[in-house]
């Protein structure tokens, strides 16, 4: 932890134009230093939360245009929005 902390410093010297560009990079360096494992953290527990939702899969519907009356009107298939169903065994004994 101490080689990249001592890089971003490093950078801080060398790369800001001025003194006002010095102070943002080093206040979003110490938000990032301090901040940064929370967030990992709060991701990851996002992410674990809603593991099993399937309620995003109600995006992948195909919608298509039909011409009705001189209007496009989308028309939704409905093959491809079935709700999950019990997987079928792929090879029946």
């Amino acid at each position: 932890m101490l080689v990249p902390v001592t890089y971003y410093i490093a950078i801080a010297v060398w790369h800001p134009r001025g003194a006002r560009e010095k102070i943002q990079y080093l206040a979003g360096l110490a938000m990032y230093i301090f901040l940064g494992p929370f967030l990992n953290i709060t991701v990851l527990l996002f992410a674990l939360r809603g593991i099993d939702n399937f309620a995003w899969g109600k995006t992948r519907k195909v919608v298509e245009t039909k011409e009705v009356g001189g209007n496009e009107t989308p028309v939704i298939d409905e093959k491809s929005s079935r709700k999950l169903t019990k997987p079928q065994p792929v090879f029946s004994s």
